[in-house]
């Protein structure tokens, strides 16, 4: 959705630049990137009607009207409709191709014959990870405010001597020492910090994700479609090693954590759908691990 509002943001950019001038024109604006977000998520999640959901939660309640909703819609659905087409011809496919998936077919499984006790597991769940997620969110700001400290250091410090000068200091330079002045100073300042901090976040997940791997080479929807394989728990190929299954979901939980919450403290659009779906499967597998086995043997007799 962030590419897709980037690209409808560059398609026109006098567009953009008129109407930002007035309230009419900036509800035009949201409109307009309503739709690209639609059309984003329906194409990269093939669900168009999703799209059009997830847009409409994402303005609200600034946006919220007959015009806006129909937008959105054929947006999505023409948008994913193109996608389909130009995927069936360049890679072959013949359907559309869910986001994730499972090997568990339907009918497979058991019937709990408690159901209140099967609920209850179902509420401690819940309240793990309500509280980690309000401990997540606290993290994430200290962290954005960290980089943000890092990032605006230098701009706190006296302007390059291609700046705004005092009359006492004389004119400022011209011509190739105005644009060298230019130049060192875009460098000194906080240009180069914000690619400090991408490059380390990248280097860091990197290397991190490369000795996991559950983790190691997969792109998002086969991360996710590996955390619902039935054969997950016996495939010790996956596993780390030394610590075991459990084990291997607690890190690499850990691991989607905090690079997670560094990805989105950056200065540039990151998504967070995805990654934090990765997060709850590995907490709902570390807790399902945890379960004893008399447990589980009372619950699906």
């Amino acid at each position: 959705c962030h590419m897709a509002a980037c690209i409808a943001r560059n398609l026109d950019r006098d567009f953009v630049g008129k109407r930002s001038k007035s309230v009419a024109g900036q509800a035009q604006i949201n409109k307009l990137f309503m739709a690209a977000v639609s059309v984003g998520v329906g194409a990269s999640w093939s669900a168009p009607i999703g799209g059009v959901i997830f847009a409409m939660e994402l303005m609200l309640p600034q946006v919220q009207d007959f015009t806006s909703y129909w937008g959105c819609f054929l947006a999505g659905i023409f948008g994913s409709f193109v996608f389909e087409v130009y995927r069936t011809w360049f890679s072959g496919a013949s359907n559309l191709v869910p986001l994730m998936s499972t090997n568990v077919l339907p009918g497979e499984g058991s019937v709990t014959s408690v159901p209140i006790l099967r609920m209850m597991l179902d509420v401690v769940l819940g309240i793990i990870c309500g509280y980690a997620g309000g401990h997540w969110v606290k993290m994430h700001s200290k962290c954005a405010k960290m980089f943000k400290d890092f990032r605006l250091a230098a701009a706190a410090k006296p302007s390059s001597p291609g700046g705004m000068r005092e009359p006492l200091l004389g004119e400022a330079p011209s011509g190739v020492m105005a644009k060298a002045s230019k130049f060192f100073g875009n460098v000194y300042n906080f240009q180069w910090r914000d690619l400090l901090i991408c490059a380390t976040v990248t280097v860091i997940n990197t290397l991190w994700a490369a000795q996991l791997p559950l983790l190691n080479g997969k792109p998002q929807p086969m991360l996710l479609s590996n955390l619902f394989d039935k054969n997950l728990v016996i495939d010790s190929e996956q596993w780390v090693g030394p610590v075991g299954l459990l084990g291997t979901f607690t890190v690499c939980a850990v691991m989607k954590w905090f690079t997670t919450m560094m990805s989105l403290a950056l200065s540039m659009p990151t998504g967070v759908v995805a990654p934090t779906m990765i997060i709850g499967g590995l907490i709902g597998r570390m807790f399902g691990s945890l379960l004893p086995d008399v447990l589980v043997d009372f619950i699906l007799a």
